[in-house]
């Protein structure tokens, strides 16, 4: 283990924060998909079967929007 002298101020906080963040994000990202998984297939199941014959014209444009709507980037992976 390097003295204490010899660790720059702030690298356990920072270490810390690191591990708290990847701990939190993962157990919301654990608890966040199967909560919403299963309404997003079913959404987009029901957008692709109202395209097909027998649905009106609202129908299919809601069905069209739908399936076209892009989907939520954060801001680190947008392009700039």
């Amino acid at each position: 283990m390097p003295a204490p002298e010899a660790v720059p101020p702030g690298t356990a906080a920072r270490l810390y924060s690191a591990a708290v963040l990847v701990t939190g994000t993962s157990l919301c990202l654990a608890a966040l998909v199967p909560a919403t998984a299963p309404a997003a297939l079913a959404l987009l199941l029901r957008a692709a079967l109202h395209l097909g014959p027998g649905h009106d014209a609202l129908e299919r444009l809601d069905s069209v929007t739908v399936l076209s709507a892009p989907t939520q980037r954060s801001a680190a992976t947008r392009p700039s």
